[in-house]
């Protein structure tokens, strides 16, 4: 590793230049005192929730108004767990809770990255008197988020939009000599217009008188004219080691200031930075965050009042449709017979999606053959999803010997759909655009999406002849990767399906429905699999469900013990197909369960899942896989 490499990196993590970022807590990383980006976008996002919810007919909320306490830009006690269990006591308000934890962090946690992916670029940060360009960025992402709601509908797009445009407007309080004017509203300018040359302090005119040790905390160091004619300025930042390449300060101007900056000893010495409480402006840091908050707050509401009560309810997740449902259909020719099949398992789909008390926000179809992916329809009335599914040519176009082209197609529905949707996918085909798939895993964990993927019985005599083939640029689908299946590490399956199958895939998907209440315990594939896990008091239902590609013909491998050492009947209390196998275990039993099955098929794994419904909110990441011998 070179010093020049060492020297960035350690520069990354040191060295934030803005208030906090606290990208993983709620709390400082520098200091338990200190205001960070994350609080103060939380708090701000949910006092815009309270005001939303007390708009509502038929909801009081007078106990959240008592618990909501914002004290230095940052929310006192869990002010987001107490809205979480408001809205789980509140089910008449028809608000789904489960989503809502989620938006938040997703819209806060956006703010934070932008430390990450924007460090030098003065404008995001108000740097270096950069009023024009920090203003127009601003806008231009306040403006993108409306965009992303009103045309196209994409709310997880808007929210990571609108978190990257609160870093910027949070930093102008932190960074501007703002507060050091006393002003004691936050500015009308941002998000509203840009900042005329009038406004802020020219090139030309100094702006800081030099400060050093304890006397920064204690006398100003802006220049009299300055605070006289209440003109706005912003500190240089230069990072130290940079000078000769970026150039210095102008002469007479102020420095952002910290270990890192290497123009704040340059004349004027110091800086103006109020980014934590040891700043050289850190006796202003709460004042800055307060702020700060309520700058964030006034821009929530005017978001709010721009796209409607509608909108703004969908995009913190405060309505009863949150995700999206999509189907993506092979339509080549050898998907002829098939075809009918995955229209009449759609249909079946959206019919059951449409019935759910929180049904998604919008439907979407994507047709792909071996040339061409593409949207069909993306329309929030799923009868409009099932005419464009019946209008679906059975044979668009010969088929290919070469696959098609599977993840152009994934990739396109990841695009339109919102956090947390579901994807059924249907081909008999291998996908012969897998140097894509590392993009379509990168959608896929931002999404958080989950993937079904039903195949035609063709899939397997096609995969081995095609990946003999071309090994390099064809993915069989087969599942058999469980590391890279796309299916797999979603928490969702693939396996085979037949015209027989279809009463079993239905009540699959109906079991699948409630999606929020079902949280994953155990996943796991292999040959064979002995592994404990843990079920609590919490759990009302167990799921278990366990399939493969090729045809399991020994059910009787599987056993699953109970906490008190006896075993569970399986045998003969299940819903199946040949590669499909499901239970529904009511009321289990409290304690540590051992999962055992061996030899299920001759010649393919077989993916194991046990689900868990639950009222309990859980957030959760799938890992490598355990050894299961243990």
């Amino acid at each position: 590793m070179s010093a020049r490499f060492l020297f960035l990196f350690l520069f990354v993590l040191e060295s934030s230049h803005a208030f906090d970022a606290g990208f993983l807590e709620l709390k400082s990383s520098r200091a338990l005192k200190d205001t960070t980006h994350y609080g103060v976008t939380v708090c701000a996002l949910c006092r815009a929730t309270i005001d939303y919810l007390q708009s509502l007919p038929k909801i009081d909320t007078a106990y959240l108004r008592t618990k909501f306490n914002e004290t230095n830009g940052q929310c006192q006690g869990n002010i987001v767990k107490d809205i979480v269990t408001f809205l789980q006591a509140n089910q008449q308000a028809g608000i789904n809770p489960w989503q809502y934890i989620t938006a938040v962090r997703i819209i806060a946690s956006s703010n934070t990255k932008t430390d990450l992916k924007e460090m030098f670029k003065s404008e995001s940060h108000f740097d270096s008197e950069r009023f024009v360009g920090g203003s127009q960025l601003l806008m231009k992402r306040y403006q993108a988020s409306i965009d992303s709601i009103q045309n196209a509908g994409n709310y997880d797009q808007a929210r990571k939009t609108f978190g990257e445009m609160l870093h910027t407007l949070q930093d102008f309080y932190s960074h501007s000599n703002f507060i050091e004017l006393n002003f004691t509203a936050p500015s009308d300018v941002l998000g509203q217009r840009i900042f005329q040359t009038d406004e802020f302090a020219s090139v030309s005119v100094r702006t800081c008188v030099s400060c050093t040790g304890s006397a920064c905390q204690t006398q100003s160091n802006l220049d009299e004219n300055i605070l006289t004619k209440k003109i706005l300025t912003t500190g240089y930042f230069i990072p130290k080691g940079l000078s000769l390449i970026l150039g210095k300060k102008p002469k007479g101007k102020c420095s952002h200031g910290g270990s890192f900056d290497g123009s704040s000893t340059d004349e004027p010495i110091g800086g103006i930075n109020k980014d934590k409480l040891d700043s050289v402006h850190g006796h202003l840091h709460y004042q800055a965050a307060h702020m700060a908050y309520l700058g964030t707050v006034k821009i929530l509401q005017e978001f709010r009042d721009k796209i409607g009560d509608e909108a703004f309810g969908l995009f913190l997740t405060l309505k009863k449709n949150l995700n999206s449902l999509v189907i993506s259909i092979d339509t080549a020719c050898s998907m002829a017979d098939y075809v009918e099949l995955a229209k009449n398992i759609s249909m079946n789909i959206v019919s059951q999606y449409g019935q759910l008390e929180f049904a998604p926000y919008n439907y979407i179809l994507i047709a792909f053959t071996d040339s061409t992916a593409e949207l069909v329809v993306n329309t929030r009335n799923p009868n409009e999803l099932t005419d464009a599914i019946l209008r679906l040519d059975a044979c668009r176009q010969r088929n290919s010997t070469s696959g098609e082209l599977y993840y152009h197609s994934l990739i396109e529905g990841l695009k339109q759909c919102e956090y947390g949707s579901v994807i059924y996918t249907f081909t008999d085909s291998p996908a012969r655009d897998a140097y894509l798939k590392h993009q379509a895993r990168a959608l896929l964990r931002s999404k958080r999406a989950v993937i079904y993927s039903f195949m035609g019985e063709q899939m397997k005599r096609r995969s081995l002849v095609l990946t003999k083939i071309l090994p390099d640029l064809i993915d069989p689908l087969d599942g058999k990767n469980g590391d890279s299946d796309l299916a797999s590490i979603s928490g969702g399956l693939t396996y085979p399906i037949t015209t027989n199958d279809q009463s079993v895939i239905a009540e699959f998907v109906l079991r699948r429905l409630e999606w929020t209440r079902l949280q994953s315990i155990f996943i796991y594939k292999a040959r064979s699999t002995s592994g404990l896990f843990y079920v609590d008091s919490s759990i009302s239902e167990l799921h278990l469900d366990i399939s493969s590609m090729g045809e399991i013909i020994n059910i009787s491998g599987v056993q699953l013990r109970q906490p008190n050492n006896t075993l569970y009947p399986l045998v003969g209390n299940f819903i199946g197909t040949k590669h499909l196998y499901m239970w529904k275990i009511l009321q289990p039993v409290p304690g540590v369960w051992r999962l055992t099955t061996s030899n299920l098929s001759n010649t393919f794994d077989h993916d194991v899942q046990i689900q868990g419904k639950t009222s309990l909110i859980c957030t959760s990441n799938l890992q490598k896989e355990i050894d299961m011998n243990a």
